[in-house]
């Protein structure tokens, strides 16, 4: 009898997938050393991949679910959106959180009534309330950003997008404590079974 051995059993799905990673980051040193050996593109990776593998780890746990929710693009349009106003009129981030927390929230209820009382499924509902949100806040912004200097001043703000050190962006620690935590819930409890 041949005996796996407990690493290779405890990496199996992701050694292959690891290793094509590998193979290609290679290729790219190869053929263009200049940019990927610099650290500027791995800074740039820091800062800009974060939010949308924390958004991806949500989504693993819909999907892990049986599930699949494809309106959490618009819905975070709508909720930084209405983060954002509530932020300028009142001047306040923390009000701004609590109406893009709410929004969030709201809308993910929304789409889960509508599954479970329709009997629709998840994907068809989300993608009709993808288009319904995005048109939404198309809408009410007027395809405008909404400029928001004085959150860059709020003494809490270099906790989620500053830098630790000079040199680490925050939201990737941010985003690395948060894989860490969906990986246990994934593997660690009754929820990722």
């Amino acid at each position: 009898m041949n005996a796996v051995s407990p690493l290779r059993s405890a990496l199996g799905p992701q050694l292959p997938i690891t290793t094509v990673l590998l193979l290609l980051w290679g290729f790219f040193v190869l053929t263009a050393p200049a940019t990927f050996l610099s650290r500027y593109i791995y800074l740039s990776f820091m800062t800009t991949i974060p939010f949308v593998a924390i958004v991806a780890m949500g989504m693993t746990l819909v999907v892990v679910a049986g599930e699949m929710d494809l309106s959490f693009a618009s819905n975070m349009a709508m909720s930084s959106f209405l983060f954002a106003v509530v932020a300028k009129a009142t001047g306040s981030a923390a009000a701004g959180l609590a109406a893009g927390l709410a929004a969030g929230a709201g809308i993910g209820l929304i789409n889960g009534l509508v599954v479970v009382r329709t009997g629709v499924p998840s994907i068809v509902v989300t993608i009709g309330f993808d288009f319904l949100w995005r048109g939404c806040v198309m809408l009410l912004s007027g395809g405008l950003a909404v400029a928001l200097p004085f959150v860059r001043r709020l003494p809490f703000a270099a906790l989620f997008v500053g830098r630790v050190g000079g040199l680490v962006p925050a939201q990737f620690l941010w985003a690395l404590g948060l894989a860490v935590v969906t990986a246990a819930i994934l593997h660690r409890t009754a929820w990722g079974d």
